[in-house]
């Protein structure tokens, strides 16, 4: 697995099924406007990495690269108007990529 840099860039991860939840909660409340769909949850690219090597055992090793020309170094979405709608979500990122992988594997 590769990263590039140090892994210490941040980003914003949220699993599909949430995304989707999501938007079937704001169609059931008829809920309109423009929201974020996101975890809120700060993500390092290396915490990323390790999650995934805990939940596919055939990955075994994080190899680090030379950072890429205007890589972002920090995102994360702004979800307070998603959360005052009462929406949640239902997995971490640890159960949404376990999920993705049990799907892959099928």
């Amino acid at each position: 697995m590769i990263i590039f840099g140090d892994g210490s860039q941040i980003r914003d991860f949220i699993f599909i099924e949430d995304v989707v939840n999501a938007n079937i909660f704001a169609a059931e409340k008829n809920i309109t406007g423009n929201f974020n769909i996101a975890s809120g949850e700060n993500v390092s690219i290396k915490q990323l990495a390790e999650i995934l090597l805990k939940v596919n055992s055939k990955q075994n090793k994080i190899q680090y690269e030379k950072p890429r020309s205007g890589d972002i170094l920090h995102s994360l979405a702004d979800i307070s108007k998603i959360k005052k709608s009462g929406f949640k979500l239902k997995y971490c990122l640890e159960e949404g990529l376990k999920k993705t992988f049990e799907w892959f594997r099928v």
